[in-house]
């Protein structure tokens, strides 16, 4: 039994059903707006519940197939538990504090961490992935552009002082203030 959840997880069905709810779920983010309805935003939170609620099935049954040990050795895994249980801590978090009519401003920065879903995608979108791995194995070699742009910026910056205080006619420096 083990063995078969594992293969379901990791079935196509379900990673093609995963990648489909992230994109769902980022246009829910898109969605709201200033002065909606209450009977909207309520649909549109009943709607992200439903895909957490999706991912966390989605992590039992990797659980249950993979095991504990297992499920947490691969660095996919790790990422999607921790969003899937960062997700589970703002629904739990906003049961509780809504209940009791309190708005606190780190519930939303919670709900915001829904964002993260989207780096679920680079595990079925190779492209992405090159894309991203590239960016952040460059990072160190920029650093040599970035002082090579500030020292071209200083030079043009200190040559433009200069001509600046000039006097346009006769060439003489004004007295700084």
């Amino acid at each position: 039994l083990r063995a078969k959840l594992g293969d379901f997880a990791y079935s196509d069905m379900v990673g093609h059903i995963s990648t489909g709810l992230v994109v769902v779920n980022v246009i829910l983010m898109c969605m709201p707006y200033e002065g909606m309805t209450p009977a909207y935003a309520a649909t549109l939170e009943n709607a992200a519940s439903l895909i957490t609620w999706s991912f966390i099935v989605e992590m039992v049954v990797k659980l249950l197939g993979l095991g504990c040990s297992r499920y947490w050795s691969d660095g996919w895994n790790c990422i999607d538990g921790t969003i899937v249980s960062l997700s589970i801590l703002e629904m739990v978090m906003t049961t509780l504090f809504a209940a009791g009519g309190v708005k606190l401003s780190f519930l939303r920065m919670l709900r915001m961490l829904r964002v993260l879903r989207v780096l679920r995608l680079m595990r079925s979108w190779k492209g992405l992935y090159k894309i991203v791995m590239t960016l952040i194995k460059s990072i160190p070699e920029m650093s040599n552009v970035l002082i090579l742009m500030l020292l071209i910026m200083t030079i043009f910056a200190v040559t433009a002082r200069r001509r600046r205080t000039r006097r346009p006619h006769t060439g003489h420096t004004t007295s700084r203030e």
